[in-house]
């Protein structure tokens, strides 16, 4: 390159041109080569340029585009106008989450903070108070799901199942797959996408975006690094909720080193105006408030894990559970807990297997009692049973065996071969059932 060309460059860059301006010259100046240089070389150029005039004037900084004609003004308002203006918190769940706001709801693996955000969803979606808390503003909820679509899928089928909801009138829309919103590219895609539905729904806008997780959402970035959380935080405000005015809730992962604190660089803590801290310890989780910006912080929350059916079975016939949250009623809990437990649950053939035994101790009781004798003497063989089982055809010799030995290692049955007995325990879990 010339120098003359060089020197030209070099001083439209201390002037504050921009590097498209820049390139127009150089394209200028390439057109005299023979021959000319390649888009390649004419970029190593600009390359070059640019490091020598950061060397030459460190501190500085260089326009990519140029400035337009009339640039808007740096204004101010006065006081009065910004107290003229006030309004009350515009609440999207009363206490607990507002509408145009970025949230986290943050713990440890299987904590139950993805659980949390599929309740928080589908009452925002549904309007139906959450857990005592009225949803201010119900509206449509886009869940951004990073990972687990089938556990998910279970999770919104036990909410229905449980609160006699009809989602599949409910405006959720589930993300197909997970969105790497540090790239401009792919975040203008989800919002585009989001637009879409809004438009096919006559324009009602989101009440709610969730993204779970945000590091199944961050892309390939570094969620440690303060440029890279910027990027990831400034798609999200123009993209999604300052476009809509609606909640954005990210669930996201603890900090390796601290329990007590979010994963990832402080840029996200700073930017948040809520934030809340999911911790499990057996069946029971907690959220608490941990940041609440505009607002007092509401009171630590407690659920308990309900195990739900669910109305279908797997190929050999047993039912199918998933979880929900109840909110924890301390005068309530320890029934609940103990009904709950894994090891009290049943499933529907072993159910039946207890009451065919316990119809047929009654009838040996009704037996001995026409005759005289003591109806406490009843007793039932083990075959006795399973040939009666059979005989009903809810089970069949393939899974007998296992059925039982389960149900024995349960704690449900008691055998003194060569009879069984139900035990309190298996009595109290169908009941329970």
């Amino acid at each position: 390159m010339t120098g003359r060309w060089l020197l030209l460059v070099c001083g439209l860059l201390h002037q504050n041109h921009s590097l498209r301006e820049v390139k127009a010259i150089l394209d200028q100046w390439n057109q005299s080569n023979t021959p000319p240089l390649s888009d390649a070389e004419l970029n190593t150029t600009i390359a070059s340029i640019v490091r020598t005039h950061n060397i030459n004037n460190p501190g500085t900084s260089i326009l990519v585009e140029p400035l337009p004609d009339n640039p808007p003004k740096f204004a101010f308002s006065h006081v009065k106008e910004l107290v003229k203006g006030v309004k009350p918190i515009n609440w999207l769940i009363k206490g607990f989450l507002e509408m145009d706001s970025l949230s986290l709801m943050f713990g440890e693996p299987a904590c139950g903070k993805s659980f949390s955000a599929i309740d928080l969803a589908c009452c925002v979606a549904t309007g139906k108070d959450w857990h005592g808390k009225p949803v201010k503003r119900p509206g449509p909820v886009f869940y951004i799901a990073g990972e687990g679509f089938n556990g998910l899928s279970r999770r919104l089928m036990a909410w229905q199942v449980s609160y006699g909801y009809n989602l599949r009138n409910a405006p959720i829309y589930i993300s197909q797959s997970a969105a790497s919103l540090t790239d401009l590219g792919n975040a203008r895609l989800v919002s585009a996408s989001i637009e879409e539905i809004v438009e096919e729904t006559g324009g009602v806008i989101p009440s709610m975006i969730v993204i779970d997780t945000l590091a199944r959402n961050f892309g390939p970035a570094d969620e440690n690094a303060t440029r890279e959380m910027n990027t990831f935080i400034n798609h999200i405000d123009q993209l999604l909720r300052a476009k809509y005015s609606c909640n954005v809730l990210i669930v996201h992962h603890t900090s390796v080193g601290s329990k007590d604190r979010a994963r990832g660089n402080s840029a996200l803590k700073g930017a948040l105006d809520a934030k809340y801290m999911v911790v499990k310890s057996n069946d029971e989780i907690t959220i608490t408030a941990r940041k609440m910006k505009d607002a007092d912080e509401p009171e630590p929350i407690k659920f308990l894990f309900n195990p739900v059916r669910l109305p279908f079975v797997d190929e050999e016939g047993e039912p199918q559970y998933s979880c929900l949250l109840k909110h924890y009623d301390p005068n309530m809990a320890d029934g609940l807990k103990a009904r709950n437990a894994p090891e009290n649950r049943i499933g529907e053939r072993q159910v039946k297997i207890i009451e065919t035994l316990n119809s047929l101790i009654e009838n040996a009781q009704e037996t001995l009692h026409k005759s005289g004798r003591d109806p406490l003497n009843a007793r039932i063989e083990l075959q006795n049973l399973k040939d009666d089982c059979y005989e009903q055809g809810f089970i069949c010799s393939k899974h007998w065996r296992r059925t039982i030995d389960t149900m024995i290692h349960r704690g449900f049955l008691a055998v003194d071969a060569p009879f069984v007995t139900v035990t309190e325990k298996g009595q109290e879990a169908i009941k329970n059932d």
